[in-house]
């Protein structure tokens, strides 16, 4: 391998000697350093809350919090729902129709008995406000007093009095289907038991005291919002803790394959776990928890951090090879690729960085502590990893093996393939990209709330069963603020409630739907016999009255009175079709509700549905912004770097061929623009620079040798290539690991940073050297700005 000219890297070459000349006050410094993180890191909790998904910084969150200080139910709503029996010695094939009128109601019996027994464990879990079809009070006439409403649980004398009410709003669709098939137990969870951990035992307490039901044949599902939270933080608390060992332990064996000497192996990984360690610490001092998200951080540190240190490690060897004592090979290696280490890490650190225009606090956590992460990455890289390199006895480099050889062929091929490109090779690879962004247009964007979880799961076939018998999974409440009590009984604004009610009825992903005006109507049917709207504010207030006082908290869901004000709302149980079928929905509604506001006050649309899928828009929306932003600071810093424009915008084209490659995957997999596809793009495009710097650093350093564009791009390929393909190796592997995972999101990580990595290495290895030979000899020779 050529050397570097003597004084290139004067100010990295004396550092490096003067760090490896003071290993131990360097290694004191460290372990201060990481004292110091742990201290800190020691704090840190996991918290992943669903709210952190939510939109941080405007006015719609600030409007979600307000709704939830009136109504802090709405998200705490835990329920079991009870289908039709699975008993063994239960006909499996009678058809429905041909039930006898003994069979409906020795099923009524059997299912009042099951719900009964749900209830019951529902409050001895601690659970508030149970309610079910045997208890919910219903509004009927007096019989002692014909100008009174009485108001009583339904089902005191069991399920036999349903059938009047199958098709009552306050009811059906809510605590039972229509058919009369399911039926649900619905409880409130305590306001002091509603953080992860709460969520996640009631959960458990909850599967084991139904066990012995289902056991007896009873189909009983676990719903609610706690419950889907709690589902959701097992899930990826699991899924982080398996994925981190495993890739850790696959990334050891690919090291191992590719160094074989177990001591560099333990060197690297050594050397990665302070940055991660220092960021836990960060952390920590700022009072962040480890979201969803940020606890992915170490296995995205380990699989980007081996690049670099692979690169320098096999930079060390071949300055053994050639003859120099370890210490000084070791200082020399480094301080020759310390700029294009640097360079490799502001890049991926930008590349994350970029997610912060989404304003969704989860990602944006996500964006700062894995830049962060990255950026530490190469402090402790440069500064600790020449100190362990140095330990221990001085040995030789291993002698090449077979897996050298072979790498070596793959290289030495790439070099014939630079020094003559093959005009339809590069035209095909660029048809190839242009049939990717053409089938891309047919891409469409679409996530859920609970996205990404394998539709096989547990937790989404509950889901479907609930949505297929009916029952709306989420709630989604219209909130009217601003109003006075009297201004809500204003004929007017009655109406308008009832309008807006009914509209929402007819809307496809709306299962049920509830206002005030539907407990107004039951209560003047209950007493006149007429379900109609009152006439005047002097009406609807006798009937609220006549309500009150049979039972002051009969409208407690809809309607709630403080000292300062009064809160009503309307609430809608809707299944989540996708944002694809829900944005025309939510567009709608947002439309009718400013083109039909109410009488008095404001009706705002909110609730976590709501605010789920507005962060979904503002992230697919952002995406365009965000990878613009990563990719315009990537140009300016490779232009900043080589002191040449031309040189940055010519090394994003092959950094821009594996995110086209990657739209071609997601339309040939039929994956859906979302969320996490489009954070994968941010997370390949910042890996996917760094062969690339690592290239062109090396022929720009042979170019002010004095080579020709020629010599020094097969030198460049020479002595890169075999680092090149080595990090491709591990870090393709290490994202691999994730193809195993439940969620959707951390598959689509494996798969498509794989691809993008593989498409990367090719396009650094053959279109690459092609393009940077046609752009050098039209331009001056690209001379790096200083360090």
């Amino acid at each position: 391998m050529a050397e570097a000219s003597p004084h290139s890297g004067h100010a990295p070459l004396r550092f490096f000697r003067a760090l490896l000349a003071r290993r131990r006050l360097a290694f004191a410094l460290h372990a201060l350093v990481l004292g110091l993180a742990g201290a800190f890191a020691s704090q840190v909790r996991p918290n992943y809350d669903a709210k952190g998904f939510l939109p941080s910084f405007d006015a719609r969150r600030q409007s979600f919090e307000a709704h939830a200080a009136a109504f802090p139910e709405s998200d705490r709503q835990v329920s079991v729902f009870l289908g039709a029996s699975t008993d063994a010695n239960t006909d499996a094939n009678t058809a429905r129709d041909g039930r006898t009128a003994h069979d409906g109601r020795s099923e009524r019996a059997a299912a009042h008995a099951t719900l009964a027994e749900v209830a019951a464990l529902l409050r001895d879990e601690g659970l508030l406000d149970v309610r079910w079809a045997g208890n919910v009070d219903v509004a009927e006439a007096d019989p002692d007093d014909p100008f009174a409403v009485r108001v009583h649980p339904l089902g005191e004398d069991g399920l036999g009095a349903l059938d009047a009410w199958r098709e009552d709003p306050l009811l059906a669709g809510r605590l039972f289907d229509r058919g009369l098939e399911t039926f649900a137990v619905h409880a409130t969870l305590p306001p002091e038991r509603d953080t992860p951990e709460g969520q996640l035992a009631l959960t458990h307490a909850l599967e084991a005291r139904l066990a012995p039901l289902r056991a007896a044949g009873h189909d009983l599902r676990l719903a609610g919002l706690p419950v889907l939270k709690a589902r959701g933080f097992e899930l990826v608390q699991g899924d982080s803790a398996r994925f981190l060992g495993l890739g850790v332990l696959f990334v050891a064996l690919l090291l191992g394959l590719a160094l074989r000497r177990l001591r560099d192996v333990f060197v690297v990984l050594a050397g990665l776990l302070p940055a991660y360690v220092t960021t836990l610490g960060v952390m920590g001092a700022t009072g962040t928890p480890i979201s969803a998200l940020t606890s992915f951080i170490p296995l995205l540190v380990l699989v980007v951090g081996v690049c670099d240190a692979l690169h320098l490690i096999v930079h060390v060897r071949e300055k053994r090879a050639a003859g120099l004592p370890r210490r000084e090979a070791i200082a020399r290696a480094f301080a020759e690729l310390f700029e294009s280490a640097l360079f490799t890490s502001l890049t991926t650190a930008l590349g994350f960085l970029s997610l912060v225009v989404s304003g969704v606090a989860i990602v944006v956590e996500l964006a700062l502590f894995t830049s962060l992460a990255v950026a530490l990455g190469f402090v402790f890289t440069v500064t600790l990893l020449p100190l362990l390199l140095d330990l221990g006895r001085e040995r030789p480099a291993p002698e090449d093996g077979p897996l050298e050889a072979a790498l070596d062929r793959i290289v030495d091929g790439a070099r014939r393939f630079a020094r003559r490109p093959h005009p339809l090779a590069l035209a095909g690879a660029f048809l190839l990209a242009a049939a990717c962004v053409a089938g891309a247009t047919g891409l469409r964007a679409n996530g859920t709330m609970i996205d990404d979880v394998d539709p096989a799961h547990p937790l989404m076939r509950d889901l479907g069963w609930l949505e297929a018998r009916g029952f709306g999974v989420h709630g989604l409440p219209i909130w009217i603020r601003g109003a006075s009590e009297d201004e809500l009984k204003d004929p007017a604004m009655l109406a308008w409630m009832d309008e807006t009610a009914g509209w929402l009825r007819r809307q496809e992903p709306v299962r049920s739907a509830i206002a005030p005006t539907d407990f107004i109507r039951q209560a003047k049917r209950a007493l006149t016999g007429d379900a109609s709207l009152p006439a005047t504010r002097e009406e609807a207030a006798q009937l609220l009255l006549l309500v009150e006082m049979a039972d002051d908290g009969f409208m407690d869901e809809v309607l709630r009175r403080t000292p300062d004000t009064t809160h009503a709302q309307l609430v809608a149980q809707v299944s989540d079709l996708g944002s694809a079928r829900m944005a025309p929905f939510f567009d709608a509604l947002e439309a009718r509700l400013a083109a039909h506001p109410p009488p008095h006050g404001e009706a705002i649309a909110t609730g976590t549905l709501r605010l789920a899928h507005v962060a979904l828009a503002d992230i697919v929306g952002g995406f365009g912004g965000s990878l613009a932003l990563a990719a315009l600071l990537i140009v300016l810093l490779m232009a900043w770097r080589f002191r040449s424009l031309a040189q940055g915008l010519v090394a994003l084209v092959p950094n821009a061929l594996p995110l086209v490659a990657l739209l071609g995957v997601m339309r040939l997999g039929g994956f859906d623009v979302k969320p996490s596809t489009l954070l994968v793009f941010s997370v390949a495009f910042g890996v996917a620079v760094d062969d690339t710097i690592h290239l062109l650093g090396r022929v720009s350093a042979l170019l002010r040798e004095g080579r020709s564009v020629d010599e020094a791009i097969d030198a460049g390929l020479r002595t890169t290539g075999r680092a090149l393909l080595l990090t491709s190796v591990v870090l393709g592997g290490g994202f691999a690991v994730l193809l195993a995972s439940d969620f959707q999101f951390l598959f689509l990580v494996g798969l498509m940073t794989a691809v993008a990595v593989v498409v990367a290495l090719l396009a650094d290895l053959l279109v690459y050297p092609a393009l940077l030979r046609w752009s050098l000899r039209r331009s001056p020779t690209p001379s790096p700005a200083p360090a």
